[in-house]
């Protein structure tokens, strides 16, 4: 209605756009431009079989090549740990409880090792001295007593000193003790030790400490 003269107002039609309706394109044209490709290639059938033949036998090739390249990897990996597990396989223990000391030497020697053990170093003196092995561990009781130390810590670090176990890099050194004041273990890492065991050790205990410092078992179950 208008408001001026109050006569009722017609309708206006306003044209609709016009809304485009996509085309449906057939499923020969959708392939024919995905495999574009294929319009470059020989129409010879003799030609194309060749080539194709050609692809196949060089995709082959490379397969054969990674597959020879994957194996020599994985035998030189096997190769070094198994030098690494032969070079690294003896163990020294320090412990004067003698059901500790033979508790822990049971274990090592379950991990696959060859345990040197005694229950002060007056008993592996000589073992050090004249044939020396590569230690791939040493495992020191605290209460540990010699002319040259005054505790398991201090035997350590002349362990190290003296030079009756390998650098620190190659032998790992793990302080066994029942209590140990956070002065103690702070003279512990000074003195080299690599780590602290509660003892009587259990076996996660000394696999844990053992796979943190990076020795392998020589044996290990756990993959089994």
């Amino acid at each position: 209605m208008c408001l001026a003269c109050g006569a009722a107002l017609a309708p206006i039609d306003r044209p609709r756009a016009a809304t485009a309706r996509p085309q449906a394109v057939s499923a020969s044209a959708l392939w024919i431009d995905d495999l574009g490709a294929l319009r470059s290639a020989p129409k010879d059938p003799a030609i194309r079989a060749t080539v194709r033949s050609t692809l196949d036998d060089q995709r082959a090739r490379k397969k054969a090549a990674r597959r020879a390249h994957v194996r020599r990897l994985r035998q030189d990996a096997a190769a070094g740990s198994a030098e690494g597990a032969v070079a690294a396989r003896h163990v020294l223990v320090l412990e004067r409880h003698d059901t500790a000391r033979r508790d822990l030497r049971g274990l090592l020697e379950e991990f696959g090792f060859s345990v040197v053990s005694g229950a002060c170093i007056d008993e592996v003196h000589e073992v050090l001295v004249k044939t020396p092995p590569d230690f791939a561990a040493a495992f020191v009781g605290t209460d540990q007593e010699a002319e040259f130390a005054g505790d398991g810590i201090e035997l350590c670090q002349f362990l190290r000193e003296a030079g009756w176990i390998q650098d620190r890099a190659a032998t790992a050194v793990f302080l066994l003790a029942t209590a140990l004041r956070p002065a103690d273990r702070v003279r512990s890492l000074l003195a080299g030790c690599d780590d602290v065991i509660a003892s009587p050790a259990t076996r996660g205990a000394v696999a844990g400490a053992l796979d943190r410092r990076g020795v392998a078992l020589p044996l290990d179950d756990r993959n089994g």
